[in-house]
């Protein structure tokens, strides 16, 4: 079941758009066109607060309406909805375990770890590492001629995967993005408001398999909390 979790159970990180996860392009996959509605957000935003109540956790007041973080099939990966005023497909993000990423970029972090290494054997007079001879590796390695000499002794950098080709790639960002997608896909079941039917775009047909709604969905929040939140700032 979907829901907003109280904590994300350990250090996490996550993005609109990374080397992960592409959201918006995932976001116009699970939902097509109508996320791109200019009023798609603004929308979505009265069925959040239906089926999950207030948002737990805060957001960009200058940038977002508010912030719903919201569970998936796999306990590390958390779908981000950081609801604006542009198109839902614009509103989409993901938070997941650091070790997820860790688990990703490591093999490219360990050729990278390799070239430093082969380029400080080419310099044996350089012994610390500060803005100049940053400055030299990053000329060096930017250099076509000089990457080949080292790519026959630490061998070609692993290949980089792409997020925009996950149903391709297999392994974990397949999995990430699998998980986001079904989560995407479940805020279009619908959740009742009296009578009437609405899912993440709204108004919507009757169907017999429908969410719960929130239990806070009804309640206000009271102004003395919401003051001591922004001592808590």
């Amino acid at each position: 079941m979907m829901i907003q979790p109280k904590s994300f159970g350990g250090k996490v990180s996550g993005a609109a758009s990374d080397d992960i996860c592409n959201c918006s392009l995932l976001a116009r996959e699970a939902w097509g066109k109508r996320s791109e509605d200019k009023h798609s957000s603004l929308i979505a935003m009265p069925y959040l607060w239906r089926r999950f109540g207030p948002p737990f956790f805060g957001s960009d007041e200058h940038k977002d309406l508010c912030a719903y973080y919201l569970t998936t099939g796999d306990t590390r990966v958390f779908l981000w909805l950081h609801l604006n005023a542009s198109g839902l497909y614009l509103s989409v993000g993901y938070v997941a375990s650091v070790e997820i990423g860790n688990e990703i970029r490591k093999p490219h972090g360990e050729w990278i770890a390799k070239l430093e290494k082969w380029w400080f054997g080419q310099h044996p007079e350089i012994d610390d590492w500060d803005q100049k001879t940053e400055r030299m590796y990053i000329t060096d390695t930017s250099n076509d001629i000089i990457l080949d000499e080292a790519k026959k002794d630490i061998g070609e950098p692993p290949t980089r995967q792409d997020p925009e080709k996950w149903r391709e790639t297999g392994g974990i960002i397949t999995h990430v993005n699998q998980v986001l997608y079904d989560a995407m896909k479940e805020l279009l079941e619908p959740v009742y408001v009296r009578d009437v039917a609405i899912n993440i775009f709204g108004r919507c047909e009757d169907s017999e398999e429908s969410a719960e709604h929130s239990k806070y969905a009804g309640l206000g929040i009271s102004r003395e909390s919401m003051d001591n939140l922004l001592k808590e700032e």
